[in-house]
């Protein structure tokens, strides 16, 4: 058995001295600073390193992919570093795991190869690492994986897929369809994600539209909120479900009136009464949403300010408001905000650059 093992040990040795090289160090030694939760100059050399390498590390990075925790060859390295026949100490298997999966992620179209061991990761519950963001790296090749992972029974992983669908806006006649499909999904979470994707790929509008006017009623926040925000990136195309919007701004939820006010004011921006039905939540979204158990997001005041540049003249009301967020501490707001203010009013925009 010791003879076996140290053989086993011996092979394993060998093959890491076969890995890639770049700059002097092992791919795997690379991958040792590839750890996205703690970026800096580190993790930015090892993503230029896996970059570099390419494809060469696919094998490799398949080889992680696929290990488990009860792998012989897991158990191998943990033997050898328990009777001290090696100084290194074995990495736990979801920890490369997780760098394989940003590996794969740098490396895009070129980790095709590894789509079916990414796959298996995910069906495996392997969600913290984003595994669907990596597949959405990869390309459209990952379309048809991806979406029978959504018969797992898993709402983590579906919502995994979820986020992935949305990095393939050229398969939009395959992948919408799976979207709409998924607002019926039995965890709320997973309607809101298939929601926001379809307001990521604003593909299809004829069936992703209706979809989500329809769902402008679901008994989950989130989902209602997304379906709103979807909805207006839709634009002018959107004008079919102006009905069902209007009916949003009594919403029981306050943030719902204001993100489909949001909606309403992009898809008619040039429809004077439009704007001013909902100009006070365009302006409350500026100066910050009130309520006990509200929150004031950020993404509410950025999406106001876009839209109100796009109602031009109809948007002067908002100028006082706008002129405030030219005081905001976040750069964007205030970039976006001045140039807001050069398309509503550009006498005030002169005058506040002053």
């Amino acid at each position: 058995m010791f003879v076996v093992t140290a053989l086993g040990l011996v092979v394993w040795q060998i093959c890491r001295l076969r890995e890639p090289v770049y700059e002097g160090k092992t791919f795997t030694a690379w991958m040792e600073d590839l750890d996205g939760r703690h970026p800096g100059p580190e993790y930015d050399r090892a993503r230029e390193a896996v970059r570099h390498i390419g494809r060469a590390a696919v094998p490799q990075l398949i080889s992680v992919l696929r290990d488990r925790d009860a792998s012989p060859k897991h158990k191998l390295v943990k033997w050898a570093s328990e009777h001290h026949l090696t100084k290194s100490k074995p990495v736990p298997v979801k920890e490369k795991q997780h760098r394989a999966v940003l590996a794969c992620n740098v490396l895009g179209p070129d980790a095709s190869a590894a789509i079916p061991a990414l796959i298996a990761l995910l069906n495996d519950g392997f969600t913290e690492s984003f595994v669907g963001a990596a597949l959405g790296r990869i390309g459209p090749e990952a379309t048809v994986p991806l979406i029978g992972a959504l018969t797992n029974r898993n709402a983590l992983v579906r919502a995994e897929v979820m986020i992935a669908l949305a990095n393939f806006p050229t398969n939009g006649t395959t992948v919408v369809p799976v979207l709409i499909q998924c607002l019926k999904d039995n965890a709320g979470f997973v309607r809101a994600l298939a929601a926001r994707s379809l307001g990521e790929l604003t593909q299809e509008p004829t069936i992703s539209i209706p979809a989500l006017a329809g769902v402008l009623e679901d008994g989950d926040v989130q989902v209602r909120r997304n379906a709103c925000v979807a909805l207006g990136k839709f634009k002018k195309q959107a004008k079919g479900a102006t009905r069902h919007l209007f009916g949003a701004l009594e919403d029981p939820d306050h943030s719902i009136q204001v993100v489909a006010a949001i909606a309403l004011a992009r898809i008619e921006p040039d429809n004077k009464s439009t704007v001013e039905r909902t100009m006070p939540f365009l302006i409350e979204a500026l100066e910050g949403l009130r309520g006990k158990d509200l929150k004031y997001p950020l993404g509410f005041r950025y999406s106001a300010i876009e839209t109100l540049e796009e109602c031009g003249r109809l948007a002067l009301p908002a100028v006082p408001a706008l002129l405030g967020c030219l005081e905001a501490p976040e750069p964007y707001i205030r970039q976006s905000a001045s140039k807001a203010l050069k398309a509503i009013d550009p006498e005030s925009a002169a005058k506040a650059v002053r």
